[in-house]
């Protein structure tokens, strides 16, 4: 008998996953001194530099038995994204983080994770700085929103849109240097969800983000998707 359901009897092939960086896989592998602080919290160290936030109603009454921690929920698990700027007196959060000074952004994420290991949480930063492809677009992303005259940037977006080529790998990404547009009009115009993500400078409600968008699970699972 052969089983042809995932891969058509060998038609076909996935490439072969690619190994973690060197201080991540060493944490995973527990080989690293600190690993079973990182193991322990590995939750709250994803979340810490996450991109976006998960939005859950969480089923509490399967909590309230012994046994392991159970994590259930009602409804759909979808993940949402704010905008690159914070608004006014509040401290920037997830992928808002990613475009200030380096060392004022780990502050940050200290003082809201202050039971987290900070030498742990410095090597993830460096880690994620130098492997991860969406911290080079966001800050292009503000840099060309910031540039805009002040009473555009409210209503000009930047895009990462998802177009056909002729790489044969559908939903292929492009190259970092491709990610920027601008769109023109007053940013209220309809757009295809499932294959945009739109970054706006400021407004003041949160996106959510396709499920079945190819930087969905990327976007916040970032010790699961580091480069």
């Amino acid at each position: 008998p052969k089983f042809g359901m995932c891969c058509l009897q060998g038609q076909v092939q996935l490439p072969p996953v690619s190994q973690p960086p060197g201080v991540l896989q060493r944490l995973f592998k527990g080989t690293d001194p600190c690993s079973h602080l990182f193991q322990e919290n590995i939750r709250q160290y994803n979340s810490a530099f996450a991109f976006t936030s998960v939005a859950v109603t969480v089923d509490h009454d399967v909590l309230n038995g012994s046994g392991p921690y159970s994590f259930r929920i009602h409804g759909g698990l979808y993940h949402r994204m704010g905008t690159l700027l914070p608004n006014n007196n509040i401290q920037p959060l997830y992928a808002q983080l990613y475009i200030h000074d380096p060392h004022a952004a780990l502050q940050t994420c200290m003082l809201h994770n202050p039971n987290l290991d900070p030498g742990i949480m410095n090597e993830i930063q460096d880690l994620l700085l130098t492997h991860n492809p969406f911290v080079p677009l966001y800050k292009r992303a503000y840099e060309i929103l910031v540039e805009k005259p002040p009473e555009e940037q409210l209503n000009v977006s930047a895009q990462l849109q998802l177009q056909e080529s002729d790489d044969h790998w559908r939903y292929n990404l492009p190259t970092v240097d491709e990610v920027a547009a601008i769109i023109p009009g007053s940013g209220d115009e309809d757009v295809d969800e499932h294959r945009d993500v739109i970054l706006r400078l400021r407004t003041g409600e949160l996106k959510q983000i396709s499920h079945i968008h190819p930087l969905y699970s990327p976007l916040h699972y970032v010790l699961l998707f580091p480069q």
